[in-house]
């Protein structure tokens, strides 16, 4: 959602998006930072879990974990855990030359999170206990990040000998590019109103632009490809979805110059499979 509000920033552009849950914007358990947590199991999850696997069940049995995923505007950034953190140095480096990704790397995507980030700095009388670097954070961004108001001094004159000493450390800040490591991290919070500040809720600041075109209850199920070139080399056209509100028991299409596949680590991955992207024996079996 947050790519669509940038990219809707330019007039000249139409921006479409495609959303398989519903809007969530004034559901409490998504809004209200109390009910961090509550979203999970719910219509704004997908409710995926692990597959079974030995030890995984609280006896010691087999057992699968959940793995929550945001159904609604905002995806993820809706399911309400109201922490904001970014990805390690190391992570994203490492796509990048595993997977042959040029540019994807921290150096880049971090000059990406600094600009989709406004951050209020820890207040004065508790900065001791965070680890902060302004120069890891945005100051005009959409998302707001702040520092809750007040802490225990637990965190230092305990937790903090504690790590150190099992050999941790204690980054200047988390959200710095650091994987491992201890400290407090920023709430994804709108200090006006206490409210979360999320994916979806920078959506209503850009709801009446004219070329950005949001629709819920969209459940994309494959790509439409064109064959373009001497090679014929495919390109995607367009998205199929069905939208029951819309048009019950039917398979709409949807065409656009270009197509961005933002559903998430998972179903990203799905979708590019029921396109015909990715290994046939995974479907094959199942008759598709």
């Amino acid at each position: 959602m947050l790519l669509a509000i940038v990219l809707s920033e330019n007039a000249n552009i139409k921006v479409c998006v495609l959303e398989a849950g519903g809007d969530g914007r004034r559901e409490t358990n998504i809004t209200n930072p109390e009910k961090r947590g509550t979203t999970q199991n719910t219509d704004y999850d997908w409710g995926f879990f692990t597959t079974p696997q030995p030890g995984l069940s609280d006896n010691g049995t087999m057992g699968a974990q959940p793995v929550p995923r945001g159904k609604a505007i905002g995806g993820t950034s809706a399911m309400n855990w109201m922490i904001h953190n970014t990805d390690s140095r190391t992570q994203l480096d490492i796509w990048e030359s595993l997977l042959n990704l040029t540019g994807w790397n921290w150096d880049n995507l971090s000059t990406a999170y600094r600009q989709s980030e406004e951050m209020l700095g820890p207040p004065s009388n508790a900065s001791e206990y965070f680890r902060y670097n302004p120069s890891y954070h945005g100051r005009n961004g959409y998302i707001q990040s702040v520092f809750q108001r007040s802490v225990c001094n637990l965190f230092s004159q305990y937790l903090n000998p504690t790590l150190l000493n099992a050999g941790y450390q204690i980054p200047p800040d988390r959200n710095g590019g650091a994987g491992v490591g201890a400290g407090f991290l920023p709430l994804a919070i709108d200090p006006m109103d206490y409210t979360r500040s999320y994916a979806g809720s920078t959506y209503s600041n850009a709801e009446g632009r004219h070329n950005l075109h949001v629709f819920t209850g969209s459940y994309v199920t494959g790509i439409d490809w064109r064959k373009t070139g001497k090679n014929a080399t495919s390109t995607a056209a367009g998205l199929r979805y069905v939208n029951q509100a819309l048009e019950p028991n039917a398979t709409l299409h949807i065409k656009g110059r270009q197509v961005i596949l933002s559903a998430g680590c998972i179903q990203s991955s799905q979708i590019l499979e029921l396109s015909g992207v990715g290994d046939p024996r995974i479907l094959n079996p199942l008759d598709f």
